[in-house]
This record gives C-alpha cells, structure tokens and sequence, in this order.
C-alpha cells in the first residue's frame, strides 16, 4: 500500500536565476562575483529578497560557503519580515534540525505562517506534518485539508500525498478513482513515488484496465529518476515478460542497478538468473547496468540544479 511521502525537499534557486531575478541583468562568469556583492548588500540593507535568496546560497553553498547557521540566519531575518518562501525555509531547517536544533514545534510555527500565505510547499509539508503527528497531535482532516490545498495549486508531491489519501482511505472512503487521478498529476510532473504507484495502479487494475505495458512505462520513468523499487519492479516485468516480451539482459541490468543503489536483495536473484543466460548475455547484461547507473546517476546530478523558488 502506498505511504505518504516525507520528502520534503528545499527547493533552491539555481544562482544565476536568483542572481538574474535580485539584480535585474544578465549575469556572466566575469562579473558573478560583483553580483553577490550586490545581493549582499540588498541583505544587509534589509531586503527581504534577498536576504531569503542568500538563505538559499548559504544552504546550498552557492557562490558562497554552504552554512546552514549562515542560512537560518538569513532565512529567519527574511521570515520574519513576512516573506512566505523564507518562512517555509525556515520551518523546513527546524524540522530537520540544520543550522538548529531539531524543533517541530517551531517547523509547525513557521510551517503555518507560509501556509496561511498560500504557499504552496509550505501547505504540503503542513500536511505531512498532520498526518505523521509530529509536532502537533495527529489529524487526518487537517492533513487532508492542507495537502488539497497544495496540490490544487500543481505541487506534484501534494497531488502524491492527496492520491495516497485516497487509496488508503484515511479520514476519508477510500477512493480509486480519486487517487489514480492525483498519481497521475503527479506522475506527469514527474514525481518518482507517483509514477511508481501509478505503474502500481496499472499492473494491478485497480480501478481501471490492468495493463503491465502502461505499468512498466511508469516502472522506468522512476526508475529513471533513482526510484530502487521501481527498478527492482522494472526488472521483474524483464524476467517474467510482464507487459514486455522476456528479456534477460534487460531484466538482469534493472535488478543490478536496483541492488547497486541500494534495494535489498534477499533471494540471490542475480545469480539464479544468471542459470538462464549464456556467457554473452551476462557480459551484455553487466555493460548495460553500468550504463543505466551512470545515466541515472547523471540525472540525478543534473535535477540538482534547483528550481527558481516563489
């Protein structure tokens, strides 16, 4: 069954978007430096802006030593001004307990001020908040309410949350349809969990047509992006010709890259599959995994550049 996601991510600015966006120019790797020159200075005269975009930098050790003290600095002078992005920031550094002691209480605190602002990270984070009863006493309905909120506004791990609501009915009847439609919002924005779930929906038929095809489809757009058990899914669709012809190299390959990322293996399934390949298969099999783990890999380097944050 699919458990709501805990993933809460800050979302940063690649720095020169953030750069662009304070200081209003193009910015080039010539006159980088006197541009966070400039951001500094914005700071430091109490721009709220920029104090929450040097939160980023300092968190993310952007253009300036990563410091997680330096980022609840900035993020905390900015929230406090009102500025909801920073608020949420800032909420997120007490819930994991960077740059300050572990403190859910405060997350709850600031959590809410970003929320009531409408933004829409904040609201999602507040619901997982309420539905893991952490920092304030467990509460389906207010979990089901803030994560609503979220993924009415497009953000793709709320529209995951909201879908896991549906499908295990908690706080509310459980709802196929209602789910495989917000897995499926998600999944298209390209949220892992989701594509994964989805492929789960499709294998199983629940609530539509079963058809492995479509579930393997969603089973690599996951394992893509790391998802380990979309991987180890991926692989089993190769092996036993699930929505795909059988293919043991392929199959081999996912299951090897799922193991090298860290799923846990207990049936020695490597080396029973290796019973039913030849010599070449294997050597074939073994290329193509490192392949797929130095793309994946890439990939994930790559979906590090952060995304320009309201």
């Amino acid at each position: 069954m699919p458990e709501p996601s805990n993933s809460i991510a800050l979302r940063a600015c690649l720095i020169v978007l953030l750069l662009n966006a304070v200081v209003g120019r193009e910015i080039n790797a010539e006159d980088e430096a006197t541009s966070l020159k400039a951001i500094q200075a914005k700071a430091s005269d109490g721009d709220p802006t920029a104090q929450f975009t040097l939160g980023l930098m300092h968190y993310n050790g952007d253009g300036v030593p990563a410091s997680d003290t330096e980022a609840m600095k900035w993020f905390r002078v900015s929230a406090e001004k009102g500025n909801a992005s920073a608020q949420r920031c800032l909420g997120y550094l007490y819930d994991i307990g960077a740059g300050v002691p572990e403190n859910h209480a405060e997350a709850v605190k600031w959590y809410r001020k970003a929320a009531t602002q409408n933004e829409a990270k904040a609201q999602n984070y507040l619901g997982v908040i309420y539905a893991n009863g952490k920092g304030v006493p467990r509460n389906d309905a207010e979990a089901l309410k803030w994560f609503r909120k979220a993924a009415e506004q497009g953000d793709a791990s709320a529209q995951s949350n909201l879908a896991v609501i549906y499908a295990n009915g908690t706080g509310v009847p459980k709802n196929d349809a209602e789910s495989l439609k917000w897995f499926r919002k998600a999944a298209e924005q390209g949220d892992a969990k989701a594509q994964f779930n989805l492929g789960v929906i499709y294998a199983n038929g629940t609530g539509i047509p079963q058809n492995e095809a479509e579930a393997l489809k969603w089973y690599l757009k996951a394992s893509n992006q790391g998802h380990t058990i979309s991987q180890w899914f991926a692989s089993g669709a190769y092996i036993f010709g699930m929505g795909v012809p059988k293919n043991y190299v392929e199959g081999y390959a996912w299951l090897s890259v799922a193991i090298a990322s860290g799923f846990k293996e207990e049936n020695n399934m490597i080396s029973k599959l290796t019973y039913y390949m030849t010599l070449e298969q294997v050597a074939a099999a073994q290329k193509r995994a490192a392949q797929l783990f130095d793309q994946i890999n890439a990939n994930k380097k790559k979906n590090k550049k952060w995304k320009l944050t309201p």
